[in-house]
């Protein structure tokens, strides 16, 4: 990535429903998803199948679902259903014994 571009572009509003909120690292190898939701949307699967779609239609590995509190972390490459692609989980970012 040339320097001075940005290392994320972030959904325009009015923008067609395949897309995510921000694409972390655009157009690289690296490139992953992250779809942001509100602070008391409560994660579940509606959620977390369209993380995981939106990386597999943006063509990135890795795509993270968050309210800000909650974290969870997928690989689109692993097989099985979504609890599998599931590879990390922070279920409360104030719980500091577990986040680390």
């Amino acid at each position: 990535m040339a320097h001075g571009e940005l290392d994320y572009s972030k959904r325009l509003q009015g923008v067609g429903a395949n897309y995510p909120d921000y694409l972390i690292l655009p157009g690289s190898d690296q490139q992953w998803v992250l779809e942001a939701k509100e602070w008391d949307a409560r994660l579940d699967e509606r959620y977390e199948r369209q993380a995981v779609n939106y990386a597999n239609n943006n063509g990135a590995q890795w795509a993270v679902l968050t309210n800000g509190r909650t974290w969870w972390v997928y690989n689109t490459r692993v097989a099985g259903d979504l609890t599998q692609q599931r590879v990390y989980e922070l279920n409360d970012l104030f719980d500091t014994e577990s986040a680390a």
